[in-house]
């Protein structure tokens, strides 16, 4: 048997036992990247704010008060803050190239989308869209989950200009700490 049709396999197993237990949807790519069962953010521990989506805008629109305006400028800080909290808190490293090269190894990919809009009335920037995704690898082959759907092998590249559903930012890989 294929690794691919090892890992394929895999899922639908994983897949099977989710649903039969009823709690995929209590779990994101986070929580299936990191194997917590949880639905789980990067800055979740971190005492910023209480992070749901509309704080998690608010708070880079206040970012970029603070930074003149400089959308590319808050797009790279607040990348850093997620980055950094993936490290500190939730006991990631970064891979080495001979890591990311090696198959065997499972590697968590991590990748950030910000998107701004432009008010010219104000002449302002905006936070139009953010999220964040992980992806693992097994075994060579990447899988992924999005938000409660099913786990599924990815059917885009891993350094393709552009994940499914937007997710364009620098592409981070980690390797989980025991």
């Amino acid at each position: 048997m294929s690794k691919y049709s090892e890992v394929k396999e895999f899922v639908a197993r994983q897949n099977d036992k989710d649903y039969n237990a009823s709690c995929r949807c209590s779990y994101n790519c986070m929580g299936w990247a990191l194997n917590i069962k949880q639905w789980l953010r990067p800055l979740d521990t971190y005492d910023m704010w209480d992070y749901d989506c509309v704080e998690r805008d608010d708070f880079i629109n206040n970012l970029l008060d603070d930074y003149c305006n400089d959308d590319d400028a808050v797009r790279e800080y607040f990348e850093s803050l997620e980055v950094d909290a993936l490290i500190d808190v939730w006991g990631l490293r970064f891979a080495t190239q001979e890591e990311i090269n090696n198959e065997a190894v499972t590697l968590i990919a991590f990748r950030e989308k910000i998107d701004f809009g432009y008010d010219s009335g104000s002449e302002r920037y905006y936070v139009s869209d953010s999220d964040f995704h992980f992806r693992k690898r097994i075994n060579g082959v990447w899988t992924e989950k999005m938000g409660g759907t099913k786990i599924r092998v990815c059917e885009d590249d891993i350094d393709s200009d552009e994940w499914c559903g937007g997710y364009d930012g620098d592409i981070y890989y980690f390797v989980k700490e025991l």
